[in-house]
């Protein structure tokens, strides 16, 4: 009596000949390409900074916000401290409770950061929730590094966060 046996060298020899050819033959999908016309704010960058010492901290913060909101979609901005306690908020639309979503991405930043071998956190994060997108990023300030916030309508791309970011840590940055 012959047994079909997995120790049959010759066999494995064909097989793994057979699945190196069909791998070189298939072809994987790449990702879509970025969409030339990303959104980003319509108006331009509030000119206050933080270190001014004839303008208040709140006011800043709620001018950087408000000039996110100009990007098409945008519906809420907020700026949180990393223990998820909203620092500013602005915008109107939506049935978000802001200092729950706050406190979740904070979180989730620190969780990604404890799943990376060096500690960081990630920079930014996009994903859609239903009908609205969600984006984070971590604004990594001296002293007191916060997480801002966006809910939009229409998709958040990532290299607009990231520009969004960079120039709220410009001007937070005294």
């Amino acid at each position: 009596m012959k047994f079909d046996s997995s120790y049959d060298r010759a066999k494995a020899k064909r097989l793994a000949e057979d699945l190196q050819r069909r791998f070189r033959q298939s072809e994987m999908e790449g990702p879509a390409p970025m969409d030339p016309r990303m959104s980003l704010p319509s108006s331009p960058v509030p000119d206050r900074h933080i270190d001014d010492p004839n303008v208040y901290r709140q006011d800043v913060l709620n001018d950087l916000l408000d000039w996110s909101l100009t990007t098409k979609g945008m519906a809420r901005a907020f700026l949180a401290d990393t223990r998820g306690l909203v620092v500013a908020e602005r915008g109107e639309a939506g049935d978000w409770h802001m200092d729950r979503l706050a406190c979740q991405l904070s979180e989730g930043f620190e969780v990604l950061a404890r799943c990376r071998e060096e500690g960081t956190p990630p920079d930014i994060l996009v994903w859609r929730s239903g009908d609205w997108w969600l984006g984070a990023a971590h604004l990594l300030l001296a002293g007191e590094p916060l997480v801002l916030g966006l809910v939009s309508e229409e998709m958040i791309s990532p290299p607009a966060l990231t520009h969004l970011r960079d120039l709220m840590i410009t001007r937070l940055s005294g």
